[in-house]
């Protein structure tokens, strides 16, 4: 039971890693902006790089999962991130600083996808929720590095010599989480491998797409406050700080929903706590877009961090306990429809913008949620859906998110279709 929750946290400690390190380089990006003396159109260009990196990163990581266990594979990852990162600070000219935002940008989707893997074989190994404390660890991170990069950025620390420092401190904890993982058994059978008997991918069923389809819009709920609350303040009058606000309530209700979220999915059930999520969401954005106040529309975002929290650790348990496919492909076309999403939200709401305004642009963000709220069925997000009962993995195990699980991953497993995967 120790090695089990030893285990979780060095887990949780991947998602940790990977948060702080994006997060310590966001607030430095108008340094390197001015540092290359970029317009904005090259430099969104360049952080182009890392979307698109990601999405080659979140495919091209599911071959290796299918040899190598997560657990091996998503520290690994991560430390990958962590050497590429500082290079950002030395970069000489654009087309520099894009090649190593689209190397960040494929170490990071193939973290996301492996971390996520991981997390949702020990919820299949425990039978308890763990998701959404998993991604809390993520928006920890993320807050963290960003506060101890807006530090340095005061204290007028170089680019390069504050990654490198929280590169390398990651770098420490990302090690001993790898050794920690290493000594963690998932199950007392062989362990489960991500892929089919021959290694090929499977079809995307039907419940991978609907949840694909649900992150996507879902994204748009998660990244348009992010990117644009601060724009929207400032253009409604807010000072620096009001402005800033925004966001850091957004992050900040983010990351108190999912500290609280796996307890919530246990009492009410993943579909209940998306959807009244979705609900909070679109209201506050809404009403905080109707009163046209900053004040208002500060609290409207940070309303819609902490209902937005469930999203996205709801959608991967529920994508990673797919009767039909191994869950690194059902997580890989999960989060490649997630980083789509994350493309598209920032560029459709700035050229809506430009024809109406960012306040009636916004107002995307409600009509996005009020399609999730639709669309979060309990047959697709609660353990008691299609699949639940008796794994396509192997033994039965039980529905509550709390009790002890009894699937063990035996030699082999049936899917649906009659194919058997070896379990070791």
């Amino acid at each position: 039971m120790r090695s089990a929750a030893w285990g979780r946290m060095a887990a949780a400690a991947v998602f940790f890693v990977d948060g702080a390190a994006l997060g310590s380089w966001w607030p430095r990006i108008p340094a390197v902006r001015e540092a290359l003396h970029l317009t904005p159109g090259r430099l969104g260009l360049a952080l182009l790089g890392v979307g698109l990196g990601g999405l080659v990163g979140a495919l091209g990581v599911v071959p290796l999962l299918v040899r190598i266990p997560a657990r091996v594979v998503a520290p690994a990852t991560g430390l990958a991130l962590l050497v590429v990162l500082p290079w950002v600070g030395v970069a000489p000219t654009w087309a520099v600083l894009t090649g190593v935002l689209v190397l960040a940008g494929v170490a990071d989707g193939a973290t996301d996808v492996s971390m996520n893997t991981l997390a949702a074989e020990l919820e299949l190994a425990t039978g308890r929720s763990l998701m959404s404390g998993m991604h809390a660890g993520w928006s920890l991170g993320a807050v963290t590095g960003a506060v101890a990069a807006t530090a340095a950025a005061a204290g007028h620390v170089s680019v390069t010599a504050q990654l490198a420092g929280t590169c390398l401190v990651l770098g420490a904890l990302a090690v001993a989480a790898s050794v920690q993982l290493s000594r963690t058994r998932l199950s007392h059978g062989p362990e489960r491998r991500s892929t089919s008997a021959k290694g090929s991918r499977m079809p995307v069923s039907r419940r991978v797409l609907l949840l694909g389809l649900l992150v996507l819009v879902a994204a748009v709920v998660e990244d348009a406050p992010a990117s644009w609350s601060a724009v929207y303040l400032r253009d409604a009058g807010a000072g620096p700080a009001l402005a800033a606000a925004g966001l850091v309530g957004f992050s900040g209700g983010m990351t108190l929903g999912r500290l609280a979220g796996d307890r919530l999915f246990v009492r009410l059930g993943a579909a209940a706590v998306v959807r009244s999520g979705a609900v909070l969401a679109g209201l506050g954005t809404a009403v905080g877009l109707a009163v046209g106040r900053p004040v208002a529309a500060a609290i409207g975002f940070t309303l819609a961090g902490l209902g937005a929290s469930a999203f996205f650790p709801g959608v991967f348990s529920a994508a990673g306990r797919d009767p039909d496919m191994p869950p690194a492909q059902a997580l890989s076309f999960v989060g490649l429809l997630a980083r789509v999403g994350f493309l598209l939200a920032p560029p459709t709401v700035g050229l809506l913008a430009d024809r109406t305004g960012l306040r009636v642009a916004l107002v995307l963000v409600p009509l996005a949620a009020l399609v999730v709220a639709v669309g979060a069925r309990p047959d697709l997000l609660d353990r008691s859906g299609p699949g639940s009962g008796t794994h396509a993995y192997g033994d039965s195990h039980t529905h509550a998110y709390g009790d002890r699980d009894t699937h063990a991953y035996g030699e082999t497993a049936p899917f649906r279709d009659g194919s058997v995967r070896p379990g070791g």
